[in-house]
């Protein structure tokens, strides 16, 4: 990247660097400072993105300074950003250009606040997916054990209808006796006396009604 002027000499590229101290966190600022040889003092610099000719930000050094901070707001992970600078010095009366700086690229990290929701939140999941799992086992359990019990109880109804059932029922039946007269023999005597009459055999009959 060239900077448009009056040149006849290229000066020697300034240094890029990351001034913001730690670590620089999602919607923070990052100070990035561009630092040309000390003998080339309050010349002017001029930030821009790596792959774009069009200048992000212009300063100008203070008296006796040879290097400016840029500041470089809303930062967020997604924006993965690389930057360089040049500057302008007076030489011999001449406005100059420097070559251009080193890549810095700025790398964003996300808040702790937010690892720390983000932690919370999968353990709070793995606790929920823990209780279901148990909550479907004891479902499980409870359902075997009422299917057992209603396959008890359909075991016992049948068995006592099968027992207590009209077919199986033993009903008593009552003997009737039947006696007849006494059996005369062939040819019987008549005039036999009432004690003689006993002796003769009797025919019994039972009849079951």
């Amino acid at each position: 990247m060239q900077i448009s002027g009056t040149r006849t000499e290229v000066l020697p590229p300034p240094v890029l660097t990351l001034a913001t101290p730690g670590v620089v966190r999602e919607g923070q600022s990052a100070n990035l400072q561009c630092t040309a040889p000390e003998q080339h003092k309050e010349g002017v610099f001029y930030l821009y993105l790596e792959g774009s000719n069009e200048t992000l930000q212009k300063l100008d050094a203070q008296e006796a300074r040879h290097s400016v901070t840029f500041i470089v707001s809303g930062l967020r992970t997604s924006d993965v950003k690389k930057y360089y600078c040049q500057y302008q010095a007076r030489v011999l009366d001449r406005l100059q250009s420097s070559e251009a700086s080193n890549v810095l690229q700025v790398m964003v990290s996300v808040p702790i606040w937010v690892i720390s929701v983000s932690a919370a939140g999968a353990v709070a999941a793995v606790v929920v997916v823990v209780s279901a799992s148990v909550l479907m086992v004891k479902r499980c359990k409870d359902r075997k054990k009422q299917k057992q019990r209603e396959m008890e109880s359909v075991w016992t109804k049948e068995t006592m209808t099968s027992d207590w059932s009209y077919d199986n029922m033993v009903f008593y039946k009552k003997p009737t006796y039947e006696i007849t007269q006494p059996v005369s023999p062939p040819g019987g005597n008549s005039g036999a006396t009432e004690d003689s009459s006993l002796g003769h055999s009797f025919g019994t009959f039972l009849t079951i009604t």
